[in-house]
């Protein structure tokens, strides 16, 4: 707990700040310490110390597939936004690691957060889904072809970039379906989809069909 404060320190020496973050890695590698890190990051008593230990998992880049699911499982009991946020987030910062296998458990939670209340963590789920599923199931485009036709323009922007990111890596029968998505968008006047929209929908269509 005091090495999380000591973190906090604005004016901690680097060495310092290096050594604890070595120190975070060691805790991961022991049950004693796992269970230390899962009960700080749910703390509801101290809050600042939760934040000091989720900016150090970030900045340990601890990547660790099997303590990301034990986050997802004990935060089933858990309400705090700030908290599935922080999940979700380091769900992120695992995808960018290439040899991290595909988990149907992270799968399942950001379909269970995708459909969330609150408006901003959903979308942030959708997002991280769809990034997540393509990435790591090269020829699953369900979830992009469901968000190319959601009611938010800013995840649909986010779908344009992903089509565009993943497209060369879609076997031939997955690109016409998106296609076939995205022509259906263009007349998916119920979306409001503008004219600008519409353009960038049109480029896309031409770039899959010229690969």
């Amino acid at each position: 707990s005091q090495l999380l404060r000591d973190y906090q320190t604005a004016g901690l020496d680097p060495d310092d700040r290096i050594l604890i973050e070595q120190f975070l890695r060691e805790w991961n590698a022991s049950e004693a310490g796992r269970a230390l890190i899962l009960d700080t990051f749910f703390s509801t008593q101290d809050p600042e110390l939760a934040t000091s230990l989720y900016n150090l998992m970030l900045d340990a880049d601890i990547k660790d597939l099997q303590l990301v699911v034990e986050l997802i499982r004990r935060d089933g009991s858990e309400q705090s936004l700030q908290t599935k946020t922080r999940i979700v987030d380091l769900i992120a910062d695992l995808t960018a690691q290439d040899e991290s296998p595909y988990s149907p458990e992270i799968d399942a939670y950001l379909a269970q957060l995708a459909l969330h209340p609150e408006a901003d963590l959903r979308n942030t789920a959708k997002i991280r889904r769809a990034w997540y599923v393509t990435r790591l199931q090269t020829g699953n485009t369900e979830v992009v072809k469901e968000y190319l036709l959601d009611s938010s323009p800013a995840l649909r922007s986010e779908m344009f970039e992903l089509v565009e990111s993943r497209a060369g890596a879609w076997e031939a029968a997955d690109r016409l379906e998106i296609t076939l998505t995205l022509k259906s968008l263009v007349y998916a006047d119920y979306l409001g989809v503008t004219a600008d929209e519409k353009a960038r929908i049109q480029t896309l269509i031409d770039a899959l069909h010229e690969i």
